[in-house]
């Protein structure tokens, strides 16, 4: 073990990105000071586990906000808090719930995507499957794409039986409550949708 910690210290040093380069930017970034006392032994001085969780959440916020205008820019309009989402719980099926997920991480084939491999400026990622000349990203798939208008239309029909003032968002706020919702039957539905249309 000492030898591995040396060895991890050393790559430290000669500026390789090792275990010792983790630690050591674990303990700046939650600001704890420790105090040598020998060889690879340290003593925490101003550790608690609320200190961590207090330091990493303002940490992810920061990072949110850094996020906002990359691949992340609509990932960031629906998850504004740090914790567990509960769709992973309420939606039973694989398929609908791999779905849902792979959309919001955008983990897909929307223009929005594929164009950012080719190096293609976001504003000429252009929806290739309607005449709407808009950027293919997740709001405009999950939203307003011609090409799925009976399957949507059926959705938020679906939608509306449930939550009656759905109707009234602007396709931003239907997108963000549609990703962040919990109710089951609303998620499935969802869910079904994007595995249906994003296959």
């Amino acid at each position: 073990m000492k030898d591995a910690y040396k060895c991890s210290q050393e790559l430290h040093k000669s500026n390789i990105t090792s275990w010792f380069s983790f630690v050591k930017k674990v303990l700046e970034v939650f600001e704890i000071k420790q105090e040598v006392k020998h060889f690879g032994q340290y003593k925490f001085l101003n550790i608690s586990s609320k200190l961590i969780h207090t330091k990493y959440i303002s940490n992810w916020y920061a990072s949110q906000n850094k996020a906002s205008d990359g691949k992340l820019f609509n990932y960031v309009k629906f998850k504004q808090n740090f914790g567990y989402e509960n769709y992973l719980s309420l939606i039973k099926n694989f398929d609908f719930r791999r779905s849902i997920c792979k959309l919001r991480i955008s983990a897909h084939k929307l223009q929005i995507e594929v164009g950012r491999f080719s190096n293609i400026p976001r504003n000429e990622r252009i929806c290739k499957k309607c005449s709407s000349g808009c950027v293919e990203d997740e709001i405009h798939f999950l939203t307003n794409c011609e090409n799925f208008k009976s399957d949507r239309d059926a959705l938020f029909d679906f939608v509306c039986q449930r939550i009656p003032n759905f109707s009234i968002l602007d396709n931003q706020h239907k997108f963000i409550y549609l990703l962040n919702c919990e109710d089951n039957q609303v998620l499935n539905a969802v869910g079904k949708f994007i595995k249906v249309n994003m296959s």
